[in-house]
């Protein structure tokens, strides 16, 4: 079994090293807890991404700032159920990374029925934004065919030590609920600094 180190200390060291390569990972937890930022952190390590922004949130200024440094970093707007079963036929480059952000917006019993048609030659990361630890029927469905689960939880703000109000970014506390690599339930604490990226 591959693994592909995600390039956060924090991160790698909860997974147990990283993610699977070919694996299908899933990043629960809070909003604005850091999911995103860590999953365009990963998209490093692969030379061909396709992040599938399923609620249109993806900032204009970030996608135009990866396209510069990062060529196969792809960004796709798609809207309904059928684009995002469509887009699990698509004959993707091996080794790609596939990013659906965030599968709780697509409705659970298609993504239930459609699971089993995720690319096996691609390693899949699914997003799910969650403000309680009660688990929606998409969340569930991710859990049962997940190789690794994550949890983000947001702790507080990390401030400028001499100017209290200016906001340098935040802490998350991080926790595998599941794992193929090595036991869950290790948890580690990642730190994300705005302009900069996670540690």
């Amino acid at each position: 079994m591959d693994i592909a180190k995600t390039g956060i200390d924090s991160v790698d060291n909860v997974l147990g090293g990283g993610v699977i390569d070919k694996g299908i990972i899933e990043f629960w937890g809070d909003e604005q807890a850091g999911k995103t930022g860590t999953a365009i952190t990963i998209a490093n390590s692969f030379q061909d991404v396709f992040y599938y922004d399923l609620d249109g949130t993806f900032p204009l200024e970030l996608k135009e700032t990866i396209a510069n440094d990062h060529e196969g970093f792809n960004v796709i707007h798609i809207g309904t159920d059928n684009q995002w079963v469509d887009s699990l036929s698509i004959p993707y480059p091996d080794n790609s990374l596939l990013v659906f952000d965030p599968i709780s917006v697509i409705n659970p019993y298609i993504v239930s029925n459609y699971f089993g048609r995720i690319p096996k030659n691609v390693t899949t990361l699914m997003i799910s934004h969650s403000n309680s630890l009660n688990k929606s029927p998409v969340e569930s469905t991710a859990a049962m065919f997940c190789s690794q689960r994550l949890q983000f939880r947001y702790i507080d703000k990390i401030l400028n030590k001499k100017d209290k109000k200016d906001v340098r970014g935040f802490r998350t506390a991080i926790k595998t609920l599941k794992n193929t690599v090595v036991p869950p339930r290790t948890e580690g604490v990642m730190e994300v600094y705005f302009g900069i990226g996670a540690k």
